[in-house]
Parts: C-alpha cells; structure tokens; sequence
C-alpha cells in the first residue's frame, strides 16, 4: 500500500485562521523536506551526483514548472500512480500541464494503482 499523508485544514477569515493555516503549510514543507533528504540519501547514497532538495507545497504545474525553471532544469522526471480506469486525478492534470508547458523532455513513471499492494 502507499505510503501517503495528509491534513485537513478548515480556516476562516479571522488571524488565528491564517496563523493555523501558515503553520499546517510549513510542517506540510519541512515533512516533504525530510522525506526528500532520507528518499535522496538512500537511492543516491552511493552515487558520485550533486543534488539539492527543494520542498514545496501545492498542486499547481506553475509550481513545478517554476522551480524547474529557477535551477535551470533541462530535463523533468515525474512519479506518479495508476488511478482506476474512469479516474482522473489531480497528478493527471498537473502532470499534463506540465508536459505542455515544459521546454525540454519530461519523463513520466507510473507505479501501482494507490491502494493495491505492490
């Protein structure tokens, strides 16, 4: 099964919302960070590459097509999982988006439909 996390956050108009809001987005980021850093340290642990991590949290290709653009990508590989035969999801259009959008080659993996043992 998937390892995946998630948070509800209901808010409000009142500053109190706002501060909740801002502090469920940065543990969102920092937990994205440390998943990054401990994915990173072990698949490329042993290989002689430089690389950085960058968390960032939303569901906008903007978003990614922007950090891509601030390191100066060339190239774009996304991970995504197979959804049900009528489901699209978010990933589908953002990943489309992306591919549209991007100048350079996106490379595209899919794994296991979320919910089914691997």
């Amino acid at each position: 099964m998937a390892d995946r996390r998630s948070a509800l956050v209901l808010v409000g108009c009142a500053e109190p919302a706002r501060r909740l809001l801002r502090h469920a987005g940065e543990a969102a980021q920092d937990e994205g960070a440390r998943h990054a850093r401990r994915l990173a340290r072990e698949v490329l642990g042993d290989l002689d590459v430089d690389y950085e991590i960058e968390s960032r949290v939303g569901r906008e290709a903007s978003l990614v097509l922007d950090v891509a653009a601030e390191h100066g990508c060339s190239e774009l590989f996304l991970v995504g999982h197979r959804n049900g035969p009528w489901e699209q999801t978010t990933f589908d259009r953002v990943m489309e988006e992306v591919i549209d959008r991007f100048d350079g080659p996106v490379t595209v993996v899919m794994g296991e439909e979320l919910g089914t043992d691997e």
